[in-house]
């Protein structure tokens, strides 16, 4: 594994040294580089993915990052957090004190995300009837993540406060003067329409 990170240039997209002060694509001024540190987790039975019941969430300054933690997994992490099995299916919300770290996750991922390939992030609560649901939608693939329960939904939604103010996801769309549909920050043309966008 290389020492030398990388980071999305914010104009193009292109995948640049961390440490470049512009992009060697489109030429744009980038910010400083920050190097990412997890900000907190949720691992709950109440959380599924597809058929996998049992899921782990979690964000760090760059990324919301999925994990399919299987059984055995589940009751790895639950015993190590000293919690037992009941502990992970009540789900245990995680801070940076906690013993997982990024090398640890990052083999285990089912998906992840950064703030700059996200297009649109929803959070819906859980009905009385129905599942709540965390959607992520990037510029080329969409994740459902199904929750169950509300104090569950409340631990998530807090969580996601963390990785991206609820203004910052009201934010991340452009909409079509046309016909209203939602694109991606920086679009020029309406992928809906065609209509050039202000």
């Amino acid at each position: 594994m290389s020492s030398l990170e990388y980071k999305t240039c914010q104009g193009c997209s292109a995948t640049i040294p961390s440490t470049a002060k512009f992009c060697s694509q489109c030429g744009k001024a980038q910010p400083p580089f920050e190097s990412e540190m997890l900000i907190g987790g949720l691992v709950s039975s109440n959380l599924s993915r597809g058929m996998t019941t049992g899921y782990e969430i979690y964000v760090t300054t760059r990324r919301i990052i999925g994990v399919k933690p299987g059984f055995l997994g589940s009751l790895a992490h639950a015993t190590h957090r000293g919690g037992g099995l009941a502990g992970s299916t009540a789900g245990l919300i995680l801070s940076k004190s906690d013993p997982r770290s990024l090398q640890e996750i990052e083999p285990r991922k089912d998906f992840d995300a950064t703030k700059q390939e996200i297009t649109r992030m929803s959070l819906e609560r859980p009905g009385n009837f129905r599942d709540g649901s965390l959607t992520i939608q990037t510029h080329t693939s969409n994740y459902l993540i199904k929750v169950k329960g509300e104090k569950d939904f409340q631990k998530l939604n807090k969580l996601l406060e963390g990785f991206l103010p609820r203004k910052s996801i009201d934010n991340l769309l452009s909409q079509c003067a046309r016909c209203k549909g939602q694109n991606i920050p920086g679009a020029k043309t309406c992928r809906h329409c065609g209509a050039m966008l202000v």
